[in-house]
């Protein structure tokens, strides 16, 4: 896969996700937070630097090159969301569930992307 497949992957999804966003937040008074639409540009701006790892680790022609990669990146996807949120939690007191399950959702819906890209063979 190239940079570029990759890029526009993630692009057409993180449109979906906002749609997604944007249709949950009308059907629910849950999600009263203006702030679920940057969850998906977060996830896109990590997910354009992790895909440049692995896509750099997938050259390499090494399994285990790519799974350390993976890990790694995953790591850092899970403490860079960590630390979104608890940032959150703390500017943000009132709409912190609408937007925590948003984000939750939004990182298994971007790690499933990752998992289903990276194991695609073109």
């Amino acid at each position: 896969m190239t940079h570029q497949k990759h890029l526009f992957l993630i692009v057409l999804f993180t449109g979906v996700v906002e749609l997604l966003f944007y249709f949950s937040k009308q059907l629910t008074s849950q999600l009263n937070t203006n702030h679920i639409y940057i969850i998906p540009v977060f996830f896109l701006l990590l997910g354009v630097v992790s895909g440049f790892f692995l896509l750099k680790s997938l050259t390499s022609n090494s399994a285990s090159s790519f799974v350390r990669v993976f890990m790694a990146v995953s790591v850092v996807r899970m403490f860079a969301s960590l630390a979104v949120i608890i940032l959150y939690l703390v500017f943000f007191k009132t709409t912190a569930l609408g937007f925590s399950i948003c984000f939750l959702v939004s990182y298994f819906l971007y790690l499933l992307f990752d998992i289903v890209v990276f194991s695609m063979k073109n």
